[in-house]
């Protein structure tokens, strides 16, 4: 697994999903080398494929699981450097508290905060060789509903939202000279569940009156990882301004 002398060099995680999806696609635009992961590693390949000839490899991954993490981390033995590592790729659950059982919890708390800590940990080394400015940076991905503006029907989904903001800044400590950033979305991609009286009602309380887009998720990690180089340990929200009202 090798790539150009000073080709940037990014780790998706969660490729298949819409907003990993337009990261990595803007990220190979822009010369990067991509690496991708899901639970489906054909999937996966499918992206790799499709993005960029920089394409390196896919690999299986669910952060859900620890052994499927060993197993990815297992595989990178003797990696060159990383300059991002991005977290995009987790389940969206809406169960209702009411509903909730303890295997929802621990699975969202593992997929959610878990998972990708244990891999941004053992990561640490290849990100730390970045000679990128600012250095090796990883980006995560929580949710407004989590912790700035709480909303009921989902709550072992957001609590592990929660959990992964959290580990922005317990990460960006732990992990220094890495940079860590979280972002935080509203809706940047509706789920297929949400009808349209649900979108419109949720669009109500959005002070710029619309959805985002990937695409907008995707310049956001952009500028962080080029222009951010003093900064880390934040969550930014990306949501219109839903967190306000």
């Amino acid at each position: 697994m090798t790539s150009e002398p000073g080709t940037p060099h990014a780790i998706v995680v969660g490729i298949t999903a819409r907003t990993g999806r337009a990261i990595a696609a803007l990220l190979a635009q822009a010369g990067w080398s991509i690496e991708g992961t899901a639970r489906d590693v054909q999937a996966a390949t499918v992206e790799i494929d499709r993005l960029s000839e920089r394409g390196l490899r896919a690999a299986s991954l669910d952060l859900s699981d620890q052994d499927s993490i060993d197993r990815f981390l297992e595989g990178r033995t003797g990696s060159p450097a990383a300059d991002l590592l991005v977290i995009a790729g987790a389940p969206f659950e809406e169960t209702p508290l009411d509903r909730a059982t303890m295997k929802d919890f621990l699975h969202q708390a593992a997929a959610q905060a878990a998972g990708p800590a244990l891999v941004a940990s053992g990561m640490r080394s290849e990100l730390a060789r970045s000679n990128r400015p600012g250095g090796g940076a990883v980006v995560l991905f929580g949710d407004i509903h989590a912790r700035l503006r709480p909303r009921a029907g989902a709550t072992p989904y957001l609590a592990g939202k929660a959990g992964l903001e959290s580990l922005v800044a317990l990460l960006a400590v732990e992990l220094a000279p890495i940079r860590v950033f979280g972002i935080a979305p509203g809706v940047i991609a509706w789920a297929d569940d949400f009808d349209e009286a649900r979108r419109a009602n949720y669009l109500q309380r959005v002070p710029l009156g619309r959805a985002g887009t990937v695409e907008e998720a995707a310049a956001l990690v952009r500028a962080l990882v080029d222009s951010a180089t003093y900064t880390t340990g934040i969550v930014i929200p990306i949501d219109g301004g839903r967190h306000l009202r």
